[in-house]
């Protein structure tokens, strides 16, 4: 791609120099490309930075959001250590899958390794897999791995493993089997 700005539209993923970035959804990019010149004094104004002027390619990647957005969305996967090969592969594919991107609950799962990574902001639920739903009535993080369909393991934050209620297929089952839960989460 020749050195300059660009704004590109319906792209699907951007390789650069080992690392991947997929978008699920085709999306509208900029991207530079372009050689810079300046110091890092002037980047980060810390004052053991060197101040000498500095010359390199600099590659920039970013999505416009516009003048004041209301209610937009938008989702990018990062693949860092990767090959332009397996970014290909993983855009294909349903490996990694978004359950949710709200603002309530911020979901991921990687279907290869049954693990699923939830931010819930506010109380909500996620179904993770096909018969199995996780609900919870407090904010937190939480990672979870399954077998495919049964949970074999829970981590979280403090604030999830205080939470009053978790649910899993909309039974109470923090409050039926709370050793389980945390005994998990140990």
């Amino acid at each position: 791609m020749p050195k300059s700005d660009h704004v590109l539209e319906n792209v699907n993923w951007v390789y650069h120099d080992g690392t991947g970035y997929l978008f699920p959804t085709p999306a509208k990019i900029n991207l530079s490309n372009q050689v810079a010149t300046g110091s890092w004094f002037l980047v980060n104004k810390q004052s053991d930075s060197p101040k000498e002027e500095v010359r390199g390619d600099v590659f920039k990647l970013w999505l416009d959001h516009g003048k004041r957005p209301r209610e937009a969305t938008y989702q990018y996967i990062i693949l860092p250590s990767t090959s332009e090969n397996n970014l290909q592969t993983v855009a294909g594919s349903k490996t990694i899958e978004i359950l949710s991107n709200t603002t309530s609950v911020q979901a991921v799962k990687h279907n290869g390794l049954n693990i699923c990574e939830a931010i819930f902001y506010s109380a909500g639920d996620i179904q993770v897999a096909g018969n199995l739903n996780i609900g919870f009535d407090s904010p937190g993080v939480l990672l979870l791995k399954t077998d495919g369909t049964n949970v074999k393991s829970i981590y979280s934050s403090r604030s999830f493993a205080q939470a009053e209620e978790i649910t899993f297929d909309n039974k109470p089952e923090y409050q039926r089997n709370r050793e389980w839960i945390q005994s998990c989460m140990e």
